[in-house]
This record gives structure tokens, sequence and C-alpha cells, in this order.
């Protein structure tokens, strides 16, 4: 929190002591590069904060308090609990909308032919089918994947890192590991895994909490 109350001090100081003279959308010498360098850097830690309706007037508002030495609406310590507690207000929110996008997708995803629905409530369609043997829990398993958020984003990727990946099947989420030990090697299935089959309420890095996760995955050996 100290850290971004810095930050925000330095983007004003920077910019009262150069928007009387300089156009705001040039970079002519260090002091500009170094201000808009640090609005870049700010800009982003707060769009992955993925906090909504953020008011920019607001901000150089308390801003200008700040370095004007007028009596802020918030001291420090009020404006920092403030933060956190709103931050884990958005964070339970985010959580019960996503477990609802989840549970909604599902139970219409359910319905189409080519869906087919285990007991745990995994869905899958396969793309391919493989011969042989299916893994069990002890094996290593080599596969290619690609993971994506319910909206589309791609999260992680193998094939975009241009080489598949080994794992064992008893290391993995439970949606992967139940599909894995359905399927042979050159199957290639997409899965569809509701959260409590994935990260249930713990974020794991870009994937939010209580996300539902789809897996196109392809089985290429037993290893």
């Amino acid at each position: 929190m100290k850290n971004i109350l810095i930050i925000l001090l330095l983007i004003a100081g920077f910019c009262l002591n150069s928007q009387a003279q300089r156009r705001k959308d040039r970079l002519e010498n260090k002091a500009d590069s170094i201000s808009y360098a640090i609005g870049v850097s700010f800009g982003n830690s707060i769009q992955n904060q993925h906090i909504p309706e953020l008011s920019i007037e607001k901000i150089a508002l308390a801003m200008e308090n700040v370095l004007n030495d007028h009596e802020p609406k918030m001291t420090a310590q009020d404006a920092q609990k403030f933060i956190q507690a709103y931050l884990t207000e958005l964070k339970e929110i985010q959580k019960r909308d996503n477990l609802i996008k989840a549970n909604e997708f599902l139970e219409n995803n359910k319905k189409k032919s080519n869906i087919t629905v285990l007991p745990s409530g995994l869905q899958y369609e396969v793309i391919k089918e493989g011969q042989g043997q299916s893994p069990v829990l002890a094996n290593r398993v080599k596969t290619h994947y690609k993971g994506m958020l319910l909206d589309g984003t791609v999260f992680d990727s193998s094939y975009d890192r241009g080489e598949p990946i080994v794992l064992g099947v008893g290391q993995v989420i439970d949606g992967w590991k139940q599909a894995l030990q359905l399927m042979k090697p050159g199957a290639k299935w997409k899965l569809y895994i509701h959260p409590d089959l994935g990260y249930g309420e713990r974020a794991t890095g870009n994937i939010p909490a209580n996300s539902l996760l789809i897996f196109e995955i392809e089985l290429l050996s037993i290893e």
C-alpha cells in the first residue's frame, strides 16, 4: 500500500512540474519519460487488480490534497484499511459470480449431444479417439494441452511453448486426473472442468478463484 501511495505522489509531482511547460502527449526528456513509465506501471498494477469504477478525478483530488498540505478526507491508515476491505469484498463478489457462471454454463453445456457427463460432474467431448490401454494414477504421461477460461482467455498452452509436457497422472487437478484415466494414447479430448474439480476458491496465477476451466488435451503416450 505504501508503494502505491509513493507512486501516486511521484506521478503527481512530475505532472505538476511539467504540465505548464509541456504537452501531455510528448516525451521530451527524462522527466517526461520516467513520469510516463511510472504511469504505465501504476496503470498496469491497477488493471491487474480488476478494480471497477475508478475515478481519475478523485485520484487527482487526493494527490492534490496531500501535495498541497490540505487535510485529506482520509488518513493514510484509513485509506489503507478501506482499500484492503474493498479488495476483499471485490474478491468475494468475483468468486460468487464466477461460480454462478460456471454452474450456468455447465448446465447448458451438458444438454449437447456430443458432451459426456461423468458422475463427478466432469464434462468432456471426444475430438479424436485413441488406442491401447488407459493410464493409471501411478503412470506418467506425455501430453499436449491448451487451457482456457470461460471467456476464451488462454492461461496456459504447451502448444505455444512448442513442446509437450510429461506429468504424473496422480499429480494433476481432479478434472485432469479423471479424464486421463479414461483416455487412450492418441486421443484428444476437450474438458469442461467445474471449479470443484479444478482450483476451487483458490486463485492460481492468472486463473481467478472459482473459474470454470476448459482444456484441450492430447494424450500422446504413457511414459
